[in-house]
């Protein structure tokens, strides 16, 4: 079968000299090494390496993670589908590389079935929950606290809202995430204003943007002014309903303001997971203490989720006072949401 693979490599002299760069794709440099370090291996789900989304937040890590401990990285971006998946993870490992990372749930199974074939190599999957039971001693899953980043999103929304109607749109409600955020959201906007009504819809899908901006109207028809979407890239369906009608959406995952730049006169701010962190940790406890398995959470205590800037209104000092309050209680446990 004929497969289209991009090859990036980076190399260990360059990464020393500069650090990742979120403004720009990376640049093929050929594959010359001077790393003493391990060599990492990234495989995104098809998405790209300047998406403003996982792939690039992904990309940022490894090579933080490789600078960090004097190691190489190099980056493969198959089609999407489960047998490029396991053609590019298989490369890597042909190659003799010592640390592979995928990103996202779609890469989950076949991740899980690479790391029990290839137990001297360690895995890193990105967002990929499982049953703990029977995984593989080599296979680090990066998980994040999703209702701690919603929390911090309904505090936006609650505040900033006018109506005292909130919204939001998710996508599969059999996916744990999204019901994780919402139920952050709703409880962060209870955080500030109690009697504050959030509308939840699900749209059971990731990808018609068409339902979530119908769900993301028919909100707004009941009073919502701030809309929450956490439906993948159905989510710009809520982006799009909120500029026709006026009122906003606060994004998920990444910064959306910068993925979307379409909608990002309508979007308030995003809640996000800090992918770059995340992986460039996951990098380097492998190289202090070798082979790393189980589930590591990134939430507020180690800096793993957090907020985007606030964009298109000014923001009261309350508001700053009151989400760094927030987000000090997340990190030491005194919120719990």
């Amino acid at each position: 079968m004929r497969r289209t693979l991009v090859l990036v490599s980076c190399l260990a002299l360059l990464i020393a000299l500069a650090p990742p760069s979120l403004a720009a794709a990376p640049t093929p440099t050929g594959v010359a090494r001077q790393a003493t370090g391990p060599r990492i291996g990234l495989v995104t789900d098809g998405s790209a390496l300047a998406d403003r989304g996982y792939g690039e937040y992904a990309w940022a890590g490894v090579r933080a993670g490789a600078k960090a401990v004097h190691g190489s990285a190099d980056a493969i971006v198959p089609a999407a589908n489960t047998d490029a998946y396991a053609w590019a993870i298989g490369w890597f490992v042909d190659q003799g590389y010592d640390v592979v990372v995928t990103v996202g749930f779609q890469m989950r199974e076949t991740t899980l079935a690479e790391a029990r074939a290839h137990a001297r190599v360690q895995f890193i999957g990105i967002d990929q929950y499982l049953d703990t039971s029977g995984a593989p001693s080599n296979y680090q899953r990066l998980v994040f606290a999703e209702k701690e980043a919603g929390y911090l999103a309904g505090i936006v929304a609650a505040t900033l809202g006018k109506t005292g109607t909130i919204g939001a749109v998710g996508g599969m409600k059999t996916v744990p995430a999204v019901v994780d955020y919402i139920a952050g959201y709703r409880d962060g906007a209870a955080s500030v204003h109690p009697g504050t009504n959030a509308l939840v819809a699900y749209i059971d899908d990731f990808s018609r943007a068409g339902l979530a901006e119908t769900a993301g109207r028919a909100q707004v028809a009941k009073g919502a002014d701030v809309v929450f979407g956490v439906a993948g890239a159905a989510g710009l369906g809520v982006f799009a309903s909120a500029c026709d009608t006026r009122t906003w959406a606060i994004g998920v995952d990444v910064d959306q303001y910068l993925q979307a730049p379409t909608f990002k006169g309508c979007i308030l701010t995003s809640a996000e997971k800090r992918v770059a962190r995340a992986t460039s940790l996951a990098i380097q406890r492998f190289a202090a203490s070798g082979l790393q398995a189980g589930e590591y959470v990134n939430d507020a205590s180690n800096g793993g989720i957090g907020l985007a800037p606030i964009r298109n209104v000014a923001t009261p000092p309350s508001l700053q006072a009151t989400l760094r309050a927030a987000l000090a209680g997340l990190a030491d446990g005194s919120i719990v949401p």
